[in-house]
């Protein structure tokens, strides 16, 4: 992990999380995003939408 990198507790961690998906992912999905994967980055609120766990993998690309 990068020096620059915060740990977050479980707690923190999905407070921010889910903050991140309200503000930012919440308004841009559609009716056919339904069931998709979303990876959220807690620390810059960059994120990813896929049908698995590809967003992940772009996310930390």
């Amino acid at each position: 992990m990068p020096a620059t990198e915060r740990q977050h507790n479980p707690e923190e961690l999905a407070r921010l999380g889910a903050e991140v998906f309200d503000r930012r992912v919440r308004p841009i999905l559609r009716p056919e995003d339904d069931g998709k994967f979303v990876a959220i980055d807690v620390e810059t609120g960059d994120f990813e939408l896929d049908d698995d766990s590809t967003a992940v993998v772009r996310l930390r690309a």
